[in-house]
């Protein structure tokens, strides 16, 4: 077409700007940091049409992608940095509220997805996905109150949690009720099942 002809064009008349070492170092993080916040496979970093516009952004057309090794690493280091940010944050803090929920991916693998809720020293809500792990056990009241304590040991945060908020399934309320912790019915999936029962109704 015309516009893929007039695209090899101007990159055929292009100078080959050189890259430098900063900047092809900072491409990496960023990209690592796209992938990772907008949920995207890293396997991108392969896509000929990603590599051509950062070499007519670059004007450079010899400029390579990092490879998924390289971007795999990146994210790893970005998440033990995270984590660490995480972990030290929770240690200077004395209550922390925890919602949870079990849920099935398309695999039907089964994982529990636990965030973190917090006042810090400068009153701002803070608000961290702690966990999303996968979770092999029958969900029974007894698993599963195991299981959260075994998080809360994890974490450090067994003595700090004033609260956990569930939906109202059965098994879930069963299985805070087994710890010390106090539990809180979700508010808004308490809503949610007020109006199908009310449509029902109608």
């Amino acid at each position: 077409s015309t516009q893929v002809k007039s695209i090899t064009n101007f990159l055929s008349c292009q100078s080959n700007k050189p890259v430098s070492d900063k900047v092809s170092a900072d491409l990496k993080v960023a990209i690592a940091q796209w992938i990772a916040s907008s949920g995207r496979p890293t396997a991108i970093v392969e896509d000929d049409g990603l590599q051509t516009v950062l070499g007519i952004a670059l004007q450079n057309q010899t400029y390579t992608l990092p490879s998924r090794r390289t971007i795999d690493t990146l994210i790893g280091q970005m998440y033990d940095e995270k984590l660490k940010e995480h972990k030290k944050a929770i240690e200077s803090i004395q209550s922390i509220a925890l919602t949870t929920d079990f849920w099935t991916s398309n695999n039907n693998e089964s994982y529990c997805g636990i965030t973190g809720h917090w006042i810090d020293s400068d009153w701002k809500l803070t608000s961290v996905a702690l966990g999303c792990l996968v979770v092999d056990e029958r969900h029974t009241a007894e698993n599963v109150a195991s299981f959260y304590e075994e998080f809360a040991a994890t974490w450090n945060i067994t003595d700090k949690i004033c609260c956990i908020v569930t939906d109202s399934v059965r098994n879930m309320v069963a299985a805070i009720g087994r710890t010390d912790y106090n539990h809180i019915p979700c508010i808004a999936h308490c809503l949610q099942l007020s109006i199908l029962a009310g449509l029902k109704a109608a």
